[in-house]
C-alpha cells in the first residue's frame, strides 16, 4: 500500500514539474524579464530577449533531464554491481554446497565400499562355518559302523571338496587316509578268515567296531580320482 502511494505521489509531482515548466517557458520571459518586455505589440527587441529566455530555460530543462540520467545510469550501474557481487557471492556458496555434496558423496561411495566389503566378509565367514559343519558332520560319517553311512560320508565330502577349492587338498588327504586304512582293515578281515578257515592261530587286535568293505573303498577310490582329475 504504501509503494503504491509512493508511486502515485512520484507521477504526480512529475507531471506538476512538467506542467511548471511548460508554464515557465510560456510566461517565463515576462517573470524574469517582464520590465524589460511589452505584454503588447512587441518589437525585435523583445523577441531577442524573449528567444533567450525560452532558450536558457531550454537548457537548463535539458541539462536537469541530462543530470536525471546520468543520476538513473549510476543507480542502475551501482545496482547492477550489487546484484553481480550477489550473483558471485551466491556462485561461490553454490561451489562450497557442490564441493560439500562431492565430499558427501565420496564418504557415501567409501562407507558403501565398506559395508560391502564388510558383508562380503560375513558371508564368507558364514559360508566357511557351513562348510566346516559339513566337513565335520562328514568325518563321522566316515567312523560309524553302518556301510550306508560311511558311503554318505565319502560323497558328502565329495560334495564339500566341488564347493569349496580351498578344502579340496584336504579332503583329499583324509580320504586317502580313510583309504589306506579301509584297506588295512579288510586286509585283517581277511586274514582273520583265511585263519580260522585253514585252523591256525586267529590274529588278535581287530583295529575298530567298523567292519570295512570293498564298496567303501571303492567309493573313496571314485573321490579321489574325481578329485585328482579336477587338481
Amino acid at each position: 500500500m504504501k509503494t503504491k502511494l509512493a508511486r502515485a505521489a512520484r507521477w504526480l509531482a512529475l507531471a506538476l514539474a512538467v506542467a511548471g515548466y511548460c508554464l515557465l517557458l510560456w510566461r517565463g520571459p515576462w517573470l524574469l524579464d517582464g520590465a524589460h518586455i511589452r505584454d503588447t505589440q512587441l518589437e525585435p527587441a523583445d523577441g531577442v530577449v524573449i528567444t533567450g529566455v525560452r532558450t536558457m530555460l531550454v537548457a537548463l530543462g535539458a541539462g536537469a533531464i541530462a543530470g536525471i540520467g546520468l543520476y538513473y545510469t549510476s543507480r542502475n550501474h551501482k545496482l547492477a554491481q550489487k546484484q553481480f557481487e550477489q550473483t558471485q557471492a551466491q556462485f561461490g556458496l553454490a561451489q562450497q554446497q557442490f564441493g560439500l555434496a562431492q565430499r558427501q558423496f565420496k564418504h557415501a561411495e567409501d562407507q558403501a565400499a565398506h559395508d560391502r566389503d564388510k558383508d562380503r566378509k560375513a558371508e564368507q565367514m558364514a559360508r566357511e562355518a557351513q562348510v566346516t559343519d559339513r566337513y565335520v558332520a562328514a568325518i563321522k560319517l566316515l567312523a560309524s559302523d553302518k556301510q550306508t553311512e560311511r558311503v554318505g560320508g565319502i560323497h558328502s565330502l565329495h560334495r564339500i571338496a566341488l564347493d569349496s577349492s580351498r578344502d579340496r587338498e584336504t579332503i583329499a588327504a583324509v580320504l586317502a587316509v580313510f583309504l589306506s586304512e579301509s584297506t588295512a582293515e579288510l586286509n585283517y578281515q581277511k586274514a582273520l578268515a583265511d585263519e580260522r578257515m585253514h585252523g591256525v592261530n586267529i590274529i588278535e587286535g581287530a583295529l575298530g567296531p567298523r567292519l570295512p568293505s570293498a564298496d567303501d573303498i571303492e567309493a573313496a577310490q571314485y573321490v579321489l580320482n574325481r578329485l585328482a582329475g579336477r587338481r
